[in-house]
């Protein structure tokens, strides 16, 4: 240990972070020094503070450079000459050292004296005491001699309680107040996307309507001017009033998450980002950012707000880096680089979910690089995706995608850890049978796994994608114009498709005059849906040759014959929404009571809007069983697969259950619901 009495060079920090020079002898070798030292607190010199975080940087310094004191505050670091040493620690204010010179030793070790850092924390409300969110605050410094023009400002955001905090302060004195800024929004979204979504809330209230006149990009004070000082480590208080309100109706029936973040020691991190993705049911889409993100604050505090009911994975990314340090890659709670490992967090209308922890050790982003051929090991001119994996929880990112070059090879960067399929597909264009005019010609993948290392190359070979060639049976006198029918399928298998919802799907296509048809250009786990048949048709099965029932997915990755079975023996339901003071035109659904058939495509779900003359509607093409009824006042499309059963399950308890048997033509009047946003 090395002894106090011993150590020769003593580093006092100011208000501000020091820049000092230490001068240590005895050259070790060529360009570099040997620094020991040890991080004690300033006002009293005999508290080791441990574990502070020691970062060589500036000339000759290489990336990722950093040790951590131990648990006595000391520390040992070899840096180049012309390198500077930050050390910085939660709750302190950071010191930058200048190593020049030569080496040191056990003797000739230097105290780094860390002081205490000062927060301010509060709310912002109106007038009438309601909080007011995303109100920007502004902070500056008042005793440091700049001239009132030149004073750097600190900003910050409330969040949806009208909370903000500014930390890492010297002590000294300052000034705060609320403020607008009505071109900000657009500056923030451009500059940095965690903040676009913070402002959207505020309205300008009756009293202020002057300050709309205001010039745009000219932030205008909106609270008193409160003057501020503190001290080396103290928190101070304060309510800002202001007349400027929010609109408080887009955070109604919405939900939050709140929590910390800290590193390997227990320790709260500070200025990283931190954002939530909405997970769904199938997995067959990625999951979706979701309202505002947030970053930690000095205590490695956050608050998400603004999200609509679901599950959510937490994802926690890395602030800002100098270009000399290697990316880092995100982290999801509880504390894994793998996004299907990652636990849920529930989130319930006009509730939080608080005190979550996550741990918060990342790990480097590396590149992937490889080289696409066909069949015949000829480089391909396609597009190469990188797909998340979705074991474990089921929950995937969005893909990644790129074009090949014209030898084949590909190459991505800034990829994280985890399990990835990489595949490869080779577009063919002027295609009829597709809504964009292109089809998939050739398909190839590969599974990998990436570390802490660059993976590569890796070697993709393409080959033909399937055709299915399919038939029409049907139960009950045929029809005589088979243009009256439409087949359309869709890929499933998220793996082997892209994100897409137009490219996932072939267009409709419609049987021959002796009721086949065919569809190229597919690629894994497919479902036929029937489109634009004529009233009282339903798809009952599909014959694979095994019987599926409609809807159900089936393997497509090599050619194949269906029989596509049509019935019908069908229902209808006819009515009227009864008036009510909800604008809109109201959407009717008809959905089986068996969860199973809740699917977008499915015979077992069929909606309508009423007339708006009349406020009359025909559900038809009904297969028999049990189904829920209900008008939506406030709806217009149904959703996507992945938030279909969501919606189902919240439209259960506020439906009518009925029975249609085949030939059924009930009537029955309905009373709108509205569903919370």
């Amino acid at each position: 240990m090395i002894k106090r009495e011993d150590l020769m060079r003593v580093l006092t920090m100011s208000a501000v972070a020091l820049v000092a020079t230490v001068v240590l002898p005895q050259p070790v070798s060529g360009q570099e020094t040997s620094v020991y030292g040890q991080v004690v607190l300033a006002d009293d010199p005999r508290v080791e503070i441990a574990r502070a975080r020691i970062a060589i940087g500036g000339a000759g310094a290489q990336a990722a450079s950093f040790v951590f004191a131990d648990d006595h505050g000391q520390f040992q670091v070899v840096a180049p000459r012309a390198a500077s040493l930050t050390i910085t620690r939660s709750g302190f204010l950071p010191v930058t050292l200048k190593v020049a010179g030569a080496a040191s030793s056990l003797s000739t070790p230097a105290t780094v004296k860390l002081t205490r850092a000062a927060a301010v924390s509060g709310r912002l409300v109106d007038l009438k005491g309601e909080p007011v969110v995303g109100g920007g605050v502004r902070l500056w410094r008042t005793d440091d001699g700049a001239p009132p023009g030149s004073r750097s400002m600190m900003t910050t955001f409330t969040n949806d309680l009208g909370e903000f905090r500014v930390g890492g302060l010297a002590a000294g004195k300052y000034e705060i107040s609320s403020y607008h800024d009505f071109d900000e929004q657009a500056r923030i979204r451009t500059n940095d996307e965690m903040q676009s979504g913070l402002l959207r809330l505020q309205r300008v209230t009756d009293e202020n309507r002057a300050i709309a006149a205001r010039v745009i990009g000219e932030p205008q004070l909106l609270s008193d001017v409160t003057p501020i000082e503190i001290s080396a480590g103290a928190d101070a208080q304060v309510t800002l009033r202001q007349a400027l309100s929010s609109n408080r109706d887009g955070l109604r029936g919405s939900g939050a998450i709140a929590g910390a973040v800290i590193d390997a020691f227990g320790e709260p991190v500070e200025r990283v980002r931190v954002r939530a993705w909405r997970t769904s049911g199938s997995g067959r889409l990625p999951a979706q950012q979701t309202g505002a993100a947030a970053v930690t604050d000095d205590r490695g505090q956050f608050r998400l707000f603004h999200l609509p009911p679901g599950a959510y994975v937490v994802e926690v990314l890395p602030a800002s880096q100098q270009p000399s340090a290697p990316a880092m890659g995100p982290l999801y709670y509880p504390g894994t680089s793998l996004v299907g490992q990652a636990s849920f967090v529930s989130v319930d209308a006009d509730e939080a979910a608080s005190h979550l922890t996550i741990n918060y050790v990342p790990s480097p982003l590396v590149s992937l690089y490889g080289i696409a051929v066909d069949a015949a090991g000829m480089p391909i001119r396609g597009v190469v995706g990188l797909i998340a994996t979705s074991s474990g929880n089921g929950v995937r990112l969005a893909a990644r995608t790129t074009q090949t070059a014209a030898d084949g090879s590909f190459a991505f960067s800034s990829v994280a850890p985890g399990e990835y399929v990489v595949r490869a597909t080779l577009l063919r264009g002027d295609d009829p049978r597709s809504p964009l005019g292109i089809m998939p010609a050739e398909f190839g993948l590969q599974r990998v796994f990436v570390n802490d290392v660059n993976v590569g190359p890796v070697r993709l070979t393409t080959s033909p994608t399937a055709k299915l060639l399919g038939r029409i049976e049907f139960e009950g006198t045929p029809p005589s114009t088979p243009a009256d029918f439409g087949i359309r399928a869709i890929a499933t298998d998220p793996e082997r498709t892209t994100d897409s919802p137009l490219l996932r799907m072939t267009s409709t296509v419609s049987p021959n005059s002796d009721w086949t048809f065919e569809i190229r250009g597919l690629m894994g786990m497919t479902v036929l849906n029937l489109e634009g048949a004529p009233a009282g048709w339903w798809l009952k099965a599909i014959r694979t040759p095994i019987t599926l029932p409609a809807g159900e997915p089936f393997d497509v990755s090599s050619d194949i014959e269906v029989v596509l079975v049509l019935s019908n023996a069908s229902a209808r339901v006819t009515g009227r929404v009864l008036p009510n003071a909800m604008p809109g035109i109201p959407l009717v659904i008809a959905f089986s009571t068996d969860e199973g058939q809740w699917r977008n495509g499915s015979s077992y779900i069929r909606y309508v809007h009423a007339r708006s003359q009349d406020r009359t509607f025909a559900v038809q093409s009904l297969p028999p069983g049990e189904y829920f009824l209900v008008a939506i006042a406030n709806a217009d499309i149904m959703p996507e697969d992945d938030e279909l059963t969501a919606l189902l399950q919240a439209l259960v308890p506020l439906s009518k259950r009925i029975n249609l048997v085949a030939g059924d033509a009930q009537g029955h009047d309905l009373a709108p619901v509205a569903l919370r946003k």
